[in-house]
């Protein structure tokens, strides 16, 4: 019996969920329904269908494979991004194809939201010769609606026996400025490790909310990575107090499902902005600003520097008890040295993204194996 649309994406597509599209097709989200429901941020469910680190991946002996979809992007004003496009592997055959996007608005004022779809777009995947498998990475950067997926021959699940990787981050982790879902720095850090990424890099997102921490104690995860601070100081969301504790809760809430599943993590990278002011910041003429001179942070205040040194602290403390944690200092993959490559002082460009990937197959290996050494 042919699979319909729905049952086809839920077994070959990595991801939490798929919301009705405004053409009839279905649009995979990276984090449930509910989850989204219970956080209630109306920019949640953008962030969380721009499907980064999301792949569509099959076992066929079709020579050609046929996707129709639409794409719609939102506008950031300010923020310029890549046009949307795919990346289809086969073998050691990988092509890029550019999509035409339509356009989302979003209002955060009032969470008004306009959409004009994209055009659909019929595309022809090629498999390489000789080889079974092919693997969609989806577009990092825009919703993508699966309006249909076939072949001439059947489309079955693939094994894929690689490590998983759940990653949990911010806009930094999101990687929307990247070139193409291949170049985000947690894909290159895929690649380069031999992991499956199951990425929760959420633009404007971190907040350490615990409907996501119990999303990622039940998922399937080998290496966990959580990698906290920029947003949380940048909207000035959490003080010093609650901040030590949601980080702790956050965890523990983790460990309930993954007891033993080695967990690094990870403070902030390097932004000038929030280095010793509290938040909530600002963008202005595409720079991200810190806040007004003359605004007093009080002895409760958190700082980028001291989200750094609280993290630190809480790895400090749970290492008695957990022996498969331990943190890294963000500014280790991407310091001061490197702040010229943040365009507008707070994200990284295709070069800097290029650098957090080297850096990171780098070191986190080496903590990995400490791991496993202390066995």
């Amino acid at each position: 019996m042919q699979q319909s649309l729905a049952e086809q994406l839920a077994t070959f597509v990595n991801t939490a969920s798929f919301d009705e599209g405004a053409i009839g097709g279905l649009v995979p989200n990276r984090l449930p329904r509910d989850v989204r429901a219970k956080i209630g941020d109306p920019f949640l469910s953008f962030a969380s269908a721009e499907a980064s680190g999301t792949t569509l991946r099959f076992s066929t002996t079709a020579d050609i494979v046929h996707l129709r979809v639409s794409t719609s992007a939102l506008l950031v004003p300010d923020f310029p991004r890549a046009n949307p496009s795919l990346v289809v592997r086969s073998g050691a055959f990988e092509e890029v194809l550019q999509l035409d996007a339509g356009t989302i608005e979003f209002n955060p004022q009032t969470g008004a939201v306009r959409i004009a779809s994209g055009p659909v777009q019929d595309l022809l995947l090629h498999r390489a010769p000789g080889d079974g498998v092919m693997t969609i990475l989806l577009p990092h950067n825009a919703p993508i609606e699966i309006l249909g997926l076939d072949a001439d021959a059947p489309l079955l699940p693939a094994a894929d026996e690689r490590p998983v990787w759940l990653h949990y981050g911010s806009s930094i982790s999101h990687c929307t400025d990247a070139d193409t879902p291949a170049s985000t720095w947690p894909m290159q850090v895929a690649d380069g490790l031999g992991w499956q990424l199951r990425s929760l890099g959420l633009n404007g997102q971190a907040q350490l909310d615990q409907s996501v921490a119990r999303f990622m104690r039940e998922l399937p995860a080998d290496i966990i990575t959580v990698k906290v601070g920029v947003n949380i100081v940048g909207a000035g969301s959490m003080r010093r107090r609650v901040f030590r504790s949601a980080v702790h809760g956050f965890l523990d809430t983790i460990r309930e499902g993954h007891p033993e599943t080695p967990i690094v993590l990870i403070g902030a990278i390097i932004c000038l902005a929030l280095e010793n002011s509290m938040g909530p910041g600002s963008v202005e003429n595409g720079r991200f600003l810190p806040p007004p001179v003359g605004t007093v942070a009080g002895p409760d205040a958190l700082t980028l520097a001291d989200s750094r040194s609280i993290l630190r602290e809480i790895v400090l403390e749970r290492v008695a008890t957990d022996g498969a944690i331990a943190y890294l200092d963000g500014r280790e993959l991407f310091g001061e040295s490197d702040a010229h490559l943040l365009p507008d002082d707070l994200h990284p460009n295709q070069e800097g993204m290029n650098l957090i990937a080297t850096r990171f197959i780098d070191k986190v290996p080496r903590i990995l194996n400490g791991f496993e050494k202390a066995k």
